[in-house]
């Protein structure tokens, strides 16, 4: 074996778009999410980086509740996964603000909460889960998305 890299391998670049960038090349209206069209996640995409905490907890569930439901995927779900993966790295995303009690403690910083997102969606992407659920509902059971 070898470690020359695949023909695969060398086409991916070496870092993601920037956030806006992700943002603003992405025809979201074009996408199926749960509840329609992906018209709605752009706009909570960009509050996951304001400088406000409750903006951000705010958004963690808008944004990500909007292409997650029963854990399905759906078009606009891979477009947010690459857009949270490009703001893992910024500085908004740090700070302690997601599950916050009513007095406001924070519990825990918004980069968790995109991590565990992301973990739980590609979970639910994974080739042994999508063949465990054909066993169980059919073989058609993701016909639908």
């Amino acid at each position: 074996m070898t470690d020359t890299p695949s023909q695969a391998d060398a086409a991916l670049p070496d870092e993601l778009p920037h956030h806006q960038t992700l943002l603003d090349r992405t025809d979201w209206a074009s996408l199926a999410t749960p509840y329609g069209t992906g018209e709605i996640p752009p706009a909570a995409l960009a509050r996951l980086v304001d400088p406000d905490p409750g903006t951000r907890a705010a958004a963690v569930v808008d944004a990500l509740g909007a292409v997650t439901h029963q854990n399905s995927i759906y078009e606009a779900t891979a477009p947010v996964a690459l857009y949270v993966a490009a703001i893992l790295n910024h500085p908004a995303t740090a700070t302690g603000d997601y599950g916050q009690d009513a007095d406001r403690t924070a519990h825990r910083p918004t980069r968790a909460a995109l991590l565990e997102w992301l973990s739980s969606t590609a979970y639910d992407a994974d080739d042994e889960n999508v063949a465990a659920g054909e066993r169980h509902c059919g073989k058609e059971f993701l016909d639908d998305y």
